[in-house]
Order: structure tokens, then C-alpha cells, then sequence
């Protein structure tokens, strides 16, 4: 999937409460990995936080 499907995926209807998933399917990943590093910086500066689960 290329970098700015995978980031209007995400972000498209993102909300406060909102929760976004991240996992390793495996194979070729370049393009996830880009889109992260594009819209998490954004996300951060809008006053989004992240937390990740509880083991």
C-alpha cells in the first residue's frame, strides 16, 4: 500500500479516544514505516499522545 494511503488510512478519522493499532505483518514494510514517520510528528504537534499497552 503506498505512504499516503497508509497515512489517510490513519489519520483520516482520527479523533481524541481514538486508537490507532501497529503491528509487524511481515514482508516489505518501507512504505508503513514512512507513513509513520509522516504522520506521527503531525499527530504529536496537534496534542495527540500515545501510550502503549500494558503487558
Amino acid at each position: 500500500m503506498p505512504t499516503t494511503s497508509i497515512e489517510k488510512a490513519v489519520t483520516r478519522d482520527i479523533q481524541p479516544g481514538s486508537v490507532i493499532l501497529q503491528h509487524d505483518g511481515g514482508g516489505e514494510r518501507s512504505q508503513t514505516v514512512r507513513a509513520v514517520t509522516e504522520y506521527l510528528p503531525r499527530l504529536l504537534d496537534e496534542g495527540y499522545t500515545f501510550v502503549r499497552p500494558r503487558r
